[in-house]
């Protein structure tokens, strides 16, 4: 039973930190579309 509770915290933060790159990949892909989008209504290239 000691030894449990480690595993299970590390498990949290194993899923938490998979589950926030997975909406940061998701954010950094949605901003690079829409900036892709915007340059080729006005021409302008965001970097």
């Amino acid at each position: 039973m000691v030894d449990d509770k480690p595993m299970k915290i590390g498990w949290v933060f194993y899923f938490s930190y998979i589950f926030v790159a997975i909406v940061l990949h998701l954010f950094i892909s949605f901003c690079y579309c829409l900036s892709i989008d915007m340059a080729e209504a006005n021409t302008v290239v965001f970097y």
